[in-house]
């Protein structure tokens, strides 16, 4: 191929890309979590700032907003409709393309470039995921682009790219906060490694970097910090309003040691996702048909490569050995997060199958072990995903949550038997009897009304009522505290209050005692309750 051509090519694979991942976007449902919160954020630059779940600037989404700062400003240009949701996903999904192939082009050769970028196009939860507004599409991209600098820095024999690197990963952790990190032994490696300059030298320029990324990495965070409680929407996944709470716990030992109530909550629910921890997290369909492609490529650079391609060896190679890691010990996990290893997986597989002694041996080899990847990726580019499925897209069949996953989500024990007809537990489609009950009797509060977690807030949200959604994801976030609680009725700005019901069960000692507080100063109201343990409507009025 010429320059030219390849050019070409590349440029066609990113189309194919954004193609498999926006051709079908009418067939799915936006993540109701993310989408609502996305609405929020568009509407107001206080909640967009700070990534508020609610319009009232309440209570924040779980986790630091960067991903969903890109999707709320497409809305802000062109208007709120799924498919201007999902197109930023999509976009990400392409541009990875010519940046991995840049990536491992310098490293290992042009033929191991286009190979990568073939097998990271047909790679199946890339696709999957792509097509649903979960942020790790966006951290891919911002990943690869870090390991694209990083290679520069070793290449071309200067260190600015390594600086780059730094922001990069910086920008990624505003998507996905610590999991960014994973990339750093690889990318500081292979520089030191390979780095142009003493040794000396080398150590001096990675610590630059370090801090480069850490202060990119700390911006909202410490802006959050610096924030008074009373000016910002509390940080939802802390138990104390506590920005390192939700980032450093909730979001990260909280996953491996069950640190607080949040963290334990969400580690037990999604453990019913993906299963208990263990090898077939990352062997599975998602990412897995490559890996043994990818592994045997690594074991032989390691042993066999020339000193000039080792650092590339060292980047993807611990990129892939620390993100499988991760996985595999978590407590729980979502499918759909193996994503983080289909670039290292294809950059390995890509310099591994290029090596092969003859170029049509690898052209080949290169067909057969993506056929079965790529028609995967082919079929679940049409797939529906509706309703609760986009919370955790996969490229199989999806299943329904077990009866166990159903009852852990909301306080039960496991065995807990599960009442029928509950559908999709209120977190799209709003309680309609109890909705329009508290319309026809809405005055001049602030919120329509209080409901027990961020997700059964979410219909009412996505219809455009204000609601406050207590306890935020999980329920087990303590707000309001019942002072606060009593504060908003006493000044007006609620009236209405539903406690209760499976959501109600989610959030434990804290959730009941906000009921406690709800039955002991209000009035029941009587509407037609759903299906279950009942939800119940109070007036504080």
């Amino acid at each position: 191929m010429t320059g030219r051509s390849r050019a070409w090519f590349v440029a066609g694979l990113a189309a194919v890309a954004f193609a498999l991942a926006f051709w079908a976007v009418g067939e799915v449902d936006p993540h109701y979590y993310y989408t609502v919160a996305v609405r929020s954020m568009s509407t107001s630059w206080h909640d967009f700032l700070y990534g508020a779940y609610d319009p009232a600037g309440s209570i924040t989404v779980d986790k630091i907003p960067g991903a969903l700062w890109v999707q709320a400003l497409f809305v802000r240009v062109l208007g709120f409709h799924p498919w201007v949701v999902l197109l930023p996903q999509a976009l990400a999904l392409a541009g990875t393309v010519p940046v991995l192939y840049d990536a491992v082009r310098r490293w290992a050769g042009t033929r191991a470039g286009l190979i990568a970028a073939v097998a990271f196009t047909l790679t199946p939860i890339s696709v999957v995921l792509a097509r649903v507004n979960i942020p790790d599409t966006v951290l891919v991209l911002l990943l690869v682009c870090a390991a694209n600098a990083a290679t520069r820095a070793v290449t071309d024999g200067r260190w600015r790219p390594l600086l780059l690197a730094g922001v990069w990963v910086g920008l990624a952790f505003q998507v996905k906060m610590a999991q960014a990190f994973l990339v750093l032994p690889g990318l500081f490696g292979a520089f030191l490694l390979s780095g142009h300059g003493t040794l000396l030298a080398r150590l001096g320029r990675t610590a630059v970097s370090t801090v480069v990324t850490l202060a990119v990495s700390g911006t909202w965070v410490l802006l959050v910090a610096l924030t008074p409680a009373s000016a910002r929407p509390y940080v939802d996944g802390s138990t104390h309003n506590s920005v390192w709470e939700m980032v450093f716990v909730y979001n990260g030992f909280g996953r491996l040691l069950h640190g607080d109530a949040p963290s334990g909550q969400l580690a037990s629910m999604l453990m019913d996702f993906d299963g208990p921890p263990g090898l077939g997290r990352v062997f599975g369909p998602e990412v897995g048909w490559l890996l043994p492609v990818a592994l045997i490529a690594l074991a032989y650079g390691l042993v066999r490569g020339g000193r000039a391609e080792r650092p590339g060896w060292v980047l993807w190679g611990s990129w892939l050995v620390l993100h499988a890691a991760a996985f595999c010990l978590a407590s729980g996990i979502h499918p759909y997060y193996t994503a983080a290893l289909a670039p290292a997986v294809a950059a390995l597989a890509g310099a591994g199958l290029s090596r092969l002694p003859s170029p049509r041996w690898a052209v080949v080899a290169t067909v057969v072990v993506l056929a079965i990847p790529g028609g995967l990726a082919v079929t679940a580019s049409a797939k529906p995903i509706t309703g609760l499925d986009g919370i955790n897209p996969v490229v199989g069949q999806t299943v329904a949550l077990p009866a166990a996953g159903m009852a852990t989500m909301h306080g039960l024990p496991a065995d807990a038997k599960m009442p029928p007809g509950l559908g999709d537990m209120h977190m799209l489609t709003p309680n309609q009897p109890l909705l329009d009950y508290v319309r026809s009797h809405h005055g001049s509060e602030q919120y329509l009304l209080a409901v027990p977690t961020a997700n059964t807030a979410s219909p009412y949200l996505a219809v455009g009522e204000s609601v406050l959604p207590m306890g935020g994801f999980t329920g087990a976030a303590p707000f309001p505290s019942t002072a606060e609680l009593a504060s908003l009725v006493d000044t007006g700005r609620l009236r209405y209050v539903m406690v209760g019901g499976f959501h109600g069960m989610m959030g434990g000692p804290v959730a009941q005692e906000r009921e406690q507080w709800v039955t002991a100063h209000c009035k029941p109201v009587d509407y037609p309750a759903p299906p279950g343990p009942p939800e119940r409507l109070y007036d504080c009025g």
